[in-house]
């Protein structure tokens, strides 16, 4: 089987992690990439023996791709996947679909009528670690969900790690876990000097109403305690602690009793999705788990925080989708 024809858009280090998951695959074959600096452009094509590397990334059409790596910022992230998908190009971004609601759904529909295969770059839901969370709430173990505590404080730069790419690491997996949020409320700031941005809160509301808050920021301790997910319930309690850098660790707690498990030997989740990006444009399966009409509600949770809008209830679109919208 031919393999797949890539081009890049960005050549940040989230830009090299995701090529590197995509080649280890050994279904696709880099033959493009772009950056706004010419110079990082080239010194990343010779890095992969690739011969184009331009500054313009609509020049990325001249190789001829069947899809393309978007590993850019936030503020021209929309420009690049729009022209993905007019050029008929497969999309794997570095993160949400979107920057704001109605362009997340503007691709999910663009998308749809071109039979494109576009997905976010939340690897969370290929580790083991939420995968494992997932199985011991869908078995019953913690009893009835009482209520959801999610801690993602990051020390960053607030113009190099948006907000909510920092949000959808937990807001991401929680969907899958319990679905679209019913409600959105009582977000909160709490400004801090100069060269940091707000530090926030957010009530989510799921079905059977279960509470989760959520606290995000860019001042972190130095504990694990700052990354990390609670979920309480009548019988136990499970805490997540996804990690950063590294595959993370869980512990279910019934009273006195603690169990630990790790993943260190896990596969890894940005291989796991680079796979499952293959193989749906190859066709033997659509096996994302980030497409876009996942990834509506993701992006309607992140702009809701970051913009600080009053209290929003967030209804499904269709029947067809899991995606979530404020009415």
């Amino acid at each position: 089987m031919e393999p797949i024809a890539l081009v890049v858009a960005g050549t940040g280090r989230m830009a090299h992690v995701r090529l590197r998951a995509l080649l280890a695959t050994g279904h696709v074959a880099v033959c493009g990439i772009a950056s706004r600096r010419i110079d990082r452009a080239r010194a990343f094509a010779a890095a992969y023996g690739c011969e184009l590397a331009t500054d313009d990334y609509r020049l990325l059409s001249r190789c001829e791709p069947e899809a393309v790596l978007v590993a850019v910022p936030d503020f021209v992230q929309s420009s690049v996947v729009q022209w993905a998908i007019e050029h008929g190009l497969h999309v794997l971004t570095s993160g949400l679909t979107g920057t704001t609601f109605e362009h997340a759904e503007s691709i999910r529909d663009y998308a749809a009528e071109r039979g494109l295969v576009v997905e976010a770059g939340c690897e969370a839901r290929y580790k083991g670690v939420w995968e494992c969370a997932r199985d011991v709430v869908a078995r019953g173990e913690l009893g009835r969900i009482v209520a959801v505590q999610a801690v993602a404080l990051q020390c960053g730069d607030p113009r190099a790690i948006p907000l909510a790419q920092i949000a959808s690491s937990f807001v991401n997996p929680l969907q899958w876990i319990f679905g679209d949020p019913l409600t959105i409320s009582n977000v909160t700031r709490s400004p801090l000097d100069d060269h940091h941005s707000d530090t926030r809160s957010m009530t989510l509301l799921y079905a059977e109403s279960i509470v989760c808050n959520l606290l995000c920021g860019y001042v972190a301790s130095p504990e694990s305690a700052s990354w990390k997910v609670a979920i309480y319930g009548t019988n136990a309690s499970l805490v997540i602690e996804p990690s950063e850098s590294d595959s993370g660790a869980l512990r279910l707690n019934r009273g006195a009793d603690a169990r630990v498990q790790t993943f260190e030997h896990a596969p890894d989740a940005f291989v796991l999705q680079a796979a499952a990006f293959c193989a749906s444009i190859r066709g033997r399966a659509n096996v994302c788990r980030n497409a876009p009409a996942t990834s509506l509600c993701d992006v309607r949770v992140a702009e809701e925080l970051v913009n600080r809008m009053p209290r929003l209830p967030v209804t499904a679109r269709d029947s067809a989708s899991p995606s979530a919208r404020p009415a």
